[in-house]
């Protein structure tokens, strides 16, 4: 019988191998101050895109956005700064009365065809089926948390080329207790503990950078780590973090999909 450490090592693969596939679906945001500036464009936050039949969908948690142009929001193609075309559909500001990240806080963008296609150059669409709808954690549960902190974003100025570098968190579930005590709705947002000073990333690292700019980013569950089948599904979207810094909280994607059907 396999003891702890061979499962934490088996789980480490599974995890560094999905990570190569969902950094696929998973482009960084930059930010402009205006089009006519030459600062390079800023590292802003993370974001999923995903496919509903024919209509391509961007994620990102909507406090990314709150007082944002969205001409001033997108995502770098090498050298170029692409804007994000299309229409914001659905926006949940709840920073509005202050800004909590226990509670709903997801935004989403059907893409024109434009953006579809510069997309397309460097990412893809998650396919609708690798939702994972009505998800709840429990302590056996194990998932992947991957997007891009600013402070890791590579600017190689000479050339004017900016690298997303993202960054992968593996992590577990929290029984319901945590969140009772928390006074947290489980059927909206999942809670994952992330502890910044003793984490567990699929990385060499002996410190974690600043995780400002993971927000928006996906949480994968990792349906089976004793297997190497690599079946997993994006249940929710990071919103922030508690102040201790032991915990990340997220937006569960059942969230954004109550909004689809409207717009059928």
């Amino acid at each position: 019988m396999p003891n702890q450490s061979d499962e934490t090592t088996l789980h480490n693969k599974v995890a560094t191998a999905i990570a190569k596939h969902v950094v696929k679906f998973t482009p960084q945001l930059f930010s402009v101050k205006n089009h006519q500036t030459k600062l390079p464009p800023s590292p802003d936050s993370s974001s999923v895109l995903i496919k509903v039949g024919d209509r391509h969908i961007l994620i990102t948690a909507a406090h990314n956005l709150h007082n944002e142009n969205l001409q001033n929001i997108g995502f770098m193609l090498k050298k170029d700064f692409v804007v994000i075309g299309g229409e914001l559909r659905y926006f949940e500001p709840n920073e509005i009365d202050g800004y909590e990240p226990t509670k709903k806080d997801i935004a989403f963008f059907e893409l024109d065809n434009v953006t579809i296609e510069a997309f397309k150059e460097k990412y893809e669409f998650l396919e609708w089926n690798q939702l994972g709808l009505n998800h709840f954690s429990s302590i056996d549960s194990k998932y992947i948390i991957l997007g891009y902190p600013g402070e890791r974003t590579k600017k190689n100025f000479p050339t004017k080329l900016i690298t997303p570098t993202s960054l992968t968190l593996r992590t577990v579930g929290l029984p319901p207790p945590c969140y009772y005590e928390n006074n947290i709705d489980m059927t909206q947002t999942l809670i994952l503990p992330v502890d910044q000073n003793n984490f567990s990333s699929t990385e060499t690292l002996k410190k974690l950078p600043n995780l400002g700019g993971l927000s928006g980013c996906g949480v994968w569950h990792i349906w089976d780590t004793s297997r190497t089948n690599l079946k997993y599904e994006l249940v929710s979207i990071i919103t922030g973090e508690n102040e201790l810094k032991t915990l990340l909280y997220s937006t569960k994607i059942d969230e954004l999909l109550k909004y689809l059907p409207l717009y059928e």
